[in-house]
């Protein structure tokens, strides 16, 4: 809303009053004092188990700051709102719900209206949250952990952990490109806010992951390491702004998402990071351990070089199988990983499948209150 004139039916006292205002969309506000309030008059009005019903009849014109309010001639939308909150002599925010008219419409005739239809809104954020909560941090886990776990084992010619790396990214880049052609085709025009301007930074740091991972250097060559930190920093920067950006959608308009969604994300912000503290801690002990299994090896060696020359053809062939089995072996506390793992991902469905709940659902209050 903005620049917009209302008809406020507020209970007071056990009975309902009628207010007309003019709102503002920065900060979201409705003021009465810049409208004539002998402009509208309240005709009848109840409020039963807490439902408000009023009946109103507005001059046909109203002047408003310059601005002509002309219902008799003019096209306007029509927006049903209702919140729970109230401020002093105005309304608070509208946090049950919202419903615009699908066009806009001339008061002057007698017409169907309809609302209109919230589906790309709901499936643009859901693909957001499947893409940004589950399959990136999935995927960043994966790639930041399992490379030492199931070795020797691969999927399409790739090592498992590269191969779910893949698959997950992959997943998270279809979804994102999806959510966002399915945002413009429902705004038709750009809107700049925080949301939109950190998700736009998400969306091209995303877009540009695959595109570099294409060119990927060899193993060997001398500007691996280069490309490993920048595809490193990408992929976390994106996914940091991917979740900052949901933070933003709450305070939406549109979204109409209840206020208590944010701590739902920020509940999942605590378990990705002792997730990944966890599996640090981990990678710490691995390498710690594998470094003193090094110290001993290189001891041995040192005392097998002189027992080689004493030991048979076959048993010089079994000591070089049994020092390459080693190597095919994952890394210590592999079963520790695989359990995390385990139950990292359904928490992870957990939280994908209720922030989507409160999307699809949105407004949710209005289902609370018939419960």
């Amino acid at each position: 809303m903005g620049d917009d004139l209302t008809t406020e039916c507020v209970p007071e006292n056990g009975r309902v009053n009628l207010y007309s205002s003019l709102t503002s969309a920065s900060p979201y506000s409705a003021v009465r004092s810049s409208v004539n309030q002998n402009s509208a008059r309240l005709l009848d009005a109840s409020i039963v188990d807490g439902v408000i019903y009023c009946r109103v009849q507005r001059d046909a014109v109203t002047n408003v700051q310059g601005r002509t309010f002309d219902l008799r001639n003019g096209k306007y939308h029509l927006l049903v709102a209702s919140g729970t909150a109230l401020k002093e002599n105005s309304v608070g925010y509208h946090d049950i719900g919202r419903l615009p008219s699908a066009q806009p419409i001339s008061l002057a005739e007698v017409q169907d209206l309809s609302g209109s239809s919230r589906l790309l809104i709901q499936l643009h954020g859901a693909f957001m949250i499947a893409a940004w909560i589950g399959t990136t941090s999935l995927g960043i886990i994966f790639a930041r952990y399992f490379k030492q776990t199931w070795v020797g084992s691969q999927s399409c010619g790739k090592d498992q952990w590269f191969a779910w790396h893949r698959l997950l990214m992959v997943t998270t880049w279809s979804l994102t490109v999806a959510a966002y052609v399915l945002i413009w085709v429902e705004l038709k025009r750009a809107v700049w806010h925080a949301h939109s301007i950190i998700g736009l930074i998400t969306v091209i740091l995303c877009f540009l992951q695959p595109i570099g991972a294409l060119f990927r250097p060899g193993p060997n060559d001398k500007k691996r390491p280069y490309f490993n930190w920048g595809h490193w920093l990408g992929g976390n920067l994106a996914h940091i702004l991917g979740i900052v950006t949901i933070f933003f959608s709450v305070k939406l308009p549109k979204a109409e998402l209840p206020e208590w969604m944010d701590w739902i994300l920020v509940s999942f912000v605590v378990v990705h990071v002792l997730v990944h503290l966890i599996f640090s801690i981990g990678l710490c002990l691995n390498h710690w351990q594998i470094g003193g299994m090094a110290s001993e090896r290189h001891l041995s060696q040192r005392a097998n070089t002189f027992q080689m020359g004493d030991m048979s053809h076959h048993q010089q062939h079994a000591m070089r199988n049994g020092m390459s089995m080693e190597r095919k072996m994952d890394a210590p506390y592999a079963g520790m990983r695989k359990g995390l793992l385990g139950v990292y991902g359904v928490v992870l469905v957990l939280f994908v499948t209720v922030l989507i709940l409160l999307v699809v659902l949105a407004p949710i209050e209005q289902y609370l209150g018939k419960s």
